[in-house]
């Protein structure tokens, strides 16, 4: 069992293109996310691959993030502004 930083089950797609290893129920993988930065995730359910028309496979997952290795500037300044505090008061 992985343990959530965040507590939710995160839904997506993963591309997986030629020669890359299709991702598996229940293991680790390295993805980048475009919200967060490059993170650790565990995923727990594979759903039925897709084709594209570049020649990819589009990989419906569950997951959850387990570790950011890499976080985004955005993620960063959100971090920040939720360990100060700060609120918008009308």
């Amino acid at each position: 069992m992985a343990i959530s930083i965040d507590g939710k089950i995160h839904r997506g797609n993963i591309r997986v293109k030629f020669g890359e290893d299709f991702p598996k129920a229940n293991s680790n993988m390295n993805l980048e996310s475009t919200e967060v930065g490059e993170v650790l995730v565990y995923i727990t359910h594979v759903g039925t691959p897709k084709w594209n028309d570049d020649y990819t496979v589009n990989v419906p997952v569950k997951l959850y993030i387990t570790e950011v290795t890499k976080p985004s500037e955005e993620f960063e300044k959100k971090q920040r502004k939720e360990k100060i505090g700060l609120r918008l008061v009308r």
